[in-house]
């Protein structure tokens, strides 16, 4: 329900499918220009000194995102395989309530309220 200040959302419902609410994303974690140019060069050495291929991409963090608002909470590091664990966790969100997920992740719905505005 909205409040004085219309900030607030419509709660989300705990036993909506997570899926229809909730959709899950893989972002790179926020470097500055010049350490990401840093790395990227020394990735890309790297690769050609151990004669591979593609030079091993970043890594970044699986985060949750409330659709009708935009609101989002990290849920972990991806510090292991990317792809597997966006895949895991899309499952979840077709598999559980939004109650399950949240619980499962312990993220406190709270945190998916509308982003501060500004």
């Amino acid at each position: 329900m909205d409040d004085e200040r219309g900030d607030e959302p419509v709660d989300l419902d705990p036993d909506v499918l997570a899926g229809l609410v909730l959709s899950a994303d893989l972002v790179p974690r926020p470097v500055s220009r010049a350490w990401a140019n840093t790395r990227a060069l020394l990735r890309i050495g790297l690769a050609v000194l151990m004669e591979e291929g593609d030079p091993p991409v970043p890594k970044g963090f699986l985060v949750v995102t409330r659709m009708d608002n935009g609101a989002a909470v990290r849920l972990t590091r991806s510090d292991h395989e990317d792809g597997a664990l966006l895949a895991y966790v899309r499952q979840q969100l077709a598999e559980l309530t939004v109650g399950e997920f949240l619980d499962r992740w312990g993220v406190d719905p709270a945190d998916l309220r509308a982003p501060a505005a500004g």
